[in-house]
């Protein structure tokens, strides 16, 4: 499903927004490791 929502960001925005989806270990790993990473946006489902 993440990699759908991805792609139609990508083609919506004619290319401007690209997404990354990359598996984790969990919600909490997500918001913990969004401190770290350069962006300012995290997005996290459960299962």
């Amino acid at each position: 499903m993440a990699v759908q929502i991805a792609e139609a960001m990508k083609a919506g925005s004619n290319g401007g927004i690209i997404v990354t989806v990359e598996e984790s270990q969990g919600s909490v790993q997500n918001v913990m490791e969004a401190k770290v990473r350069g962006g300012d946006y995290v997005f996290t489902t459960t299962r």
